[in-house]
């Protein structure tokens, strides 16, 4: 994702050269310094965009991270999320895999629908990776697509 919101092509071949000789991206700042990009930098990037990306992330960083989100079992962790995001996430999954908007997020109640989120979210990041690889960009909603679809730009 973020490599699709980079419209400098030369920058996009400079992060993906780094990829492949081991080294962190950098990126520079408005200061002029080079500084590591952060998972918050791919993120903020990638909302750019706006739709699941910033839900899965949070919900990944809690898995991964030392937090309780691993004691799912005993405690929710949708709780964690304020009711607004509670309520992006109910509408996403009921728009596109038909979850009753008035059911409870629990790690439970959204075991059934994660094998098609993931095959979206596959699907979603082929077509991205498409886009980068033919030098095109990942660009923001348009009006006349879904709401979590998104318009590829050929530049």
């Amino acid at each position: 994702m973020y490599l699709g919101r980079i419209a400098d092509f030369t920058e996009r071949e400079r992060l993906m050269t780094q990829t492949l000789s081991g080294d962190k991206w950098t990126i520079i700042t408005h200061n002029g310094k080079w500084k590591q990009v952060t998972d918050k930098d791919m993120v903020n990037k990638a909302n750019e965009l706006k739709g699941y990306i910033s839900y899965v992330y949070k919900l990944e960083c809690g898995f991964i991270h030392l937090s309780d989100f691993h004691n799912y079992e005993t405690k929710n962790p949708f709780i964690k999320l304020d009711f607004s995001e509670q309520f992006d996430i109910i509408l996403y999954l009921h728009q596109y895999h038909n979850y009753p908007r008035d059911r409870l997020l629990t790690v439970e109640s959204i075991a059934p629908f994660i094998p098609n989120v993931f095959e979206k979210i596959s699907t979603n990041l082929a077509c991205y990776f498409d886009a980068i690889l033919n030098d095109e960009m990942i660009c923001t909603k348009n009006h006349n697509l879904n709401q979590n679809e998104f318009k590829v730009v050929v530049f």
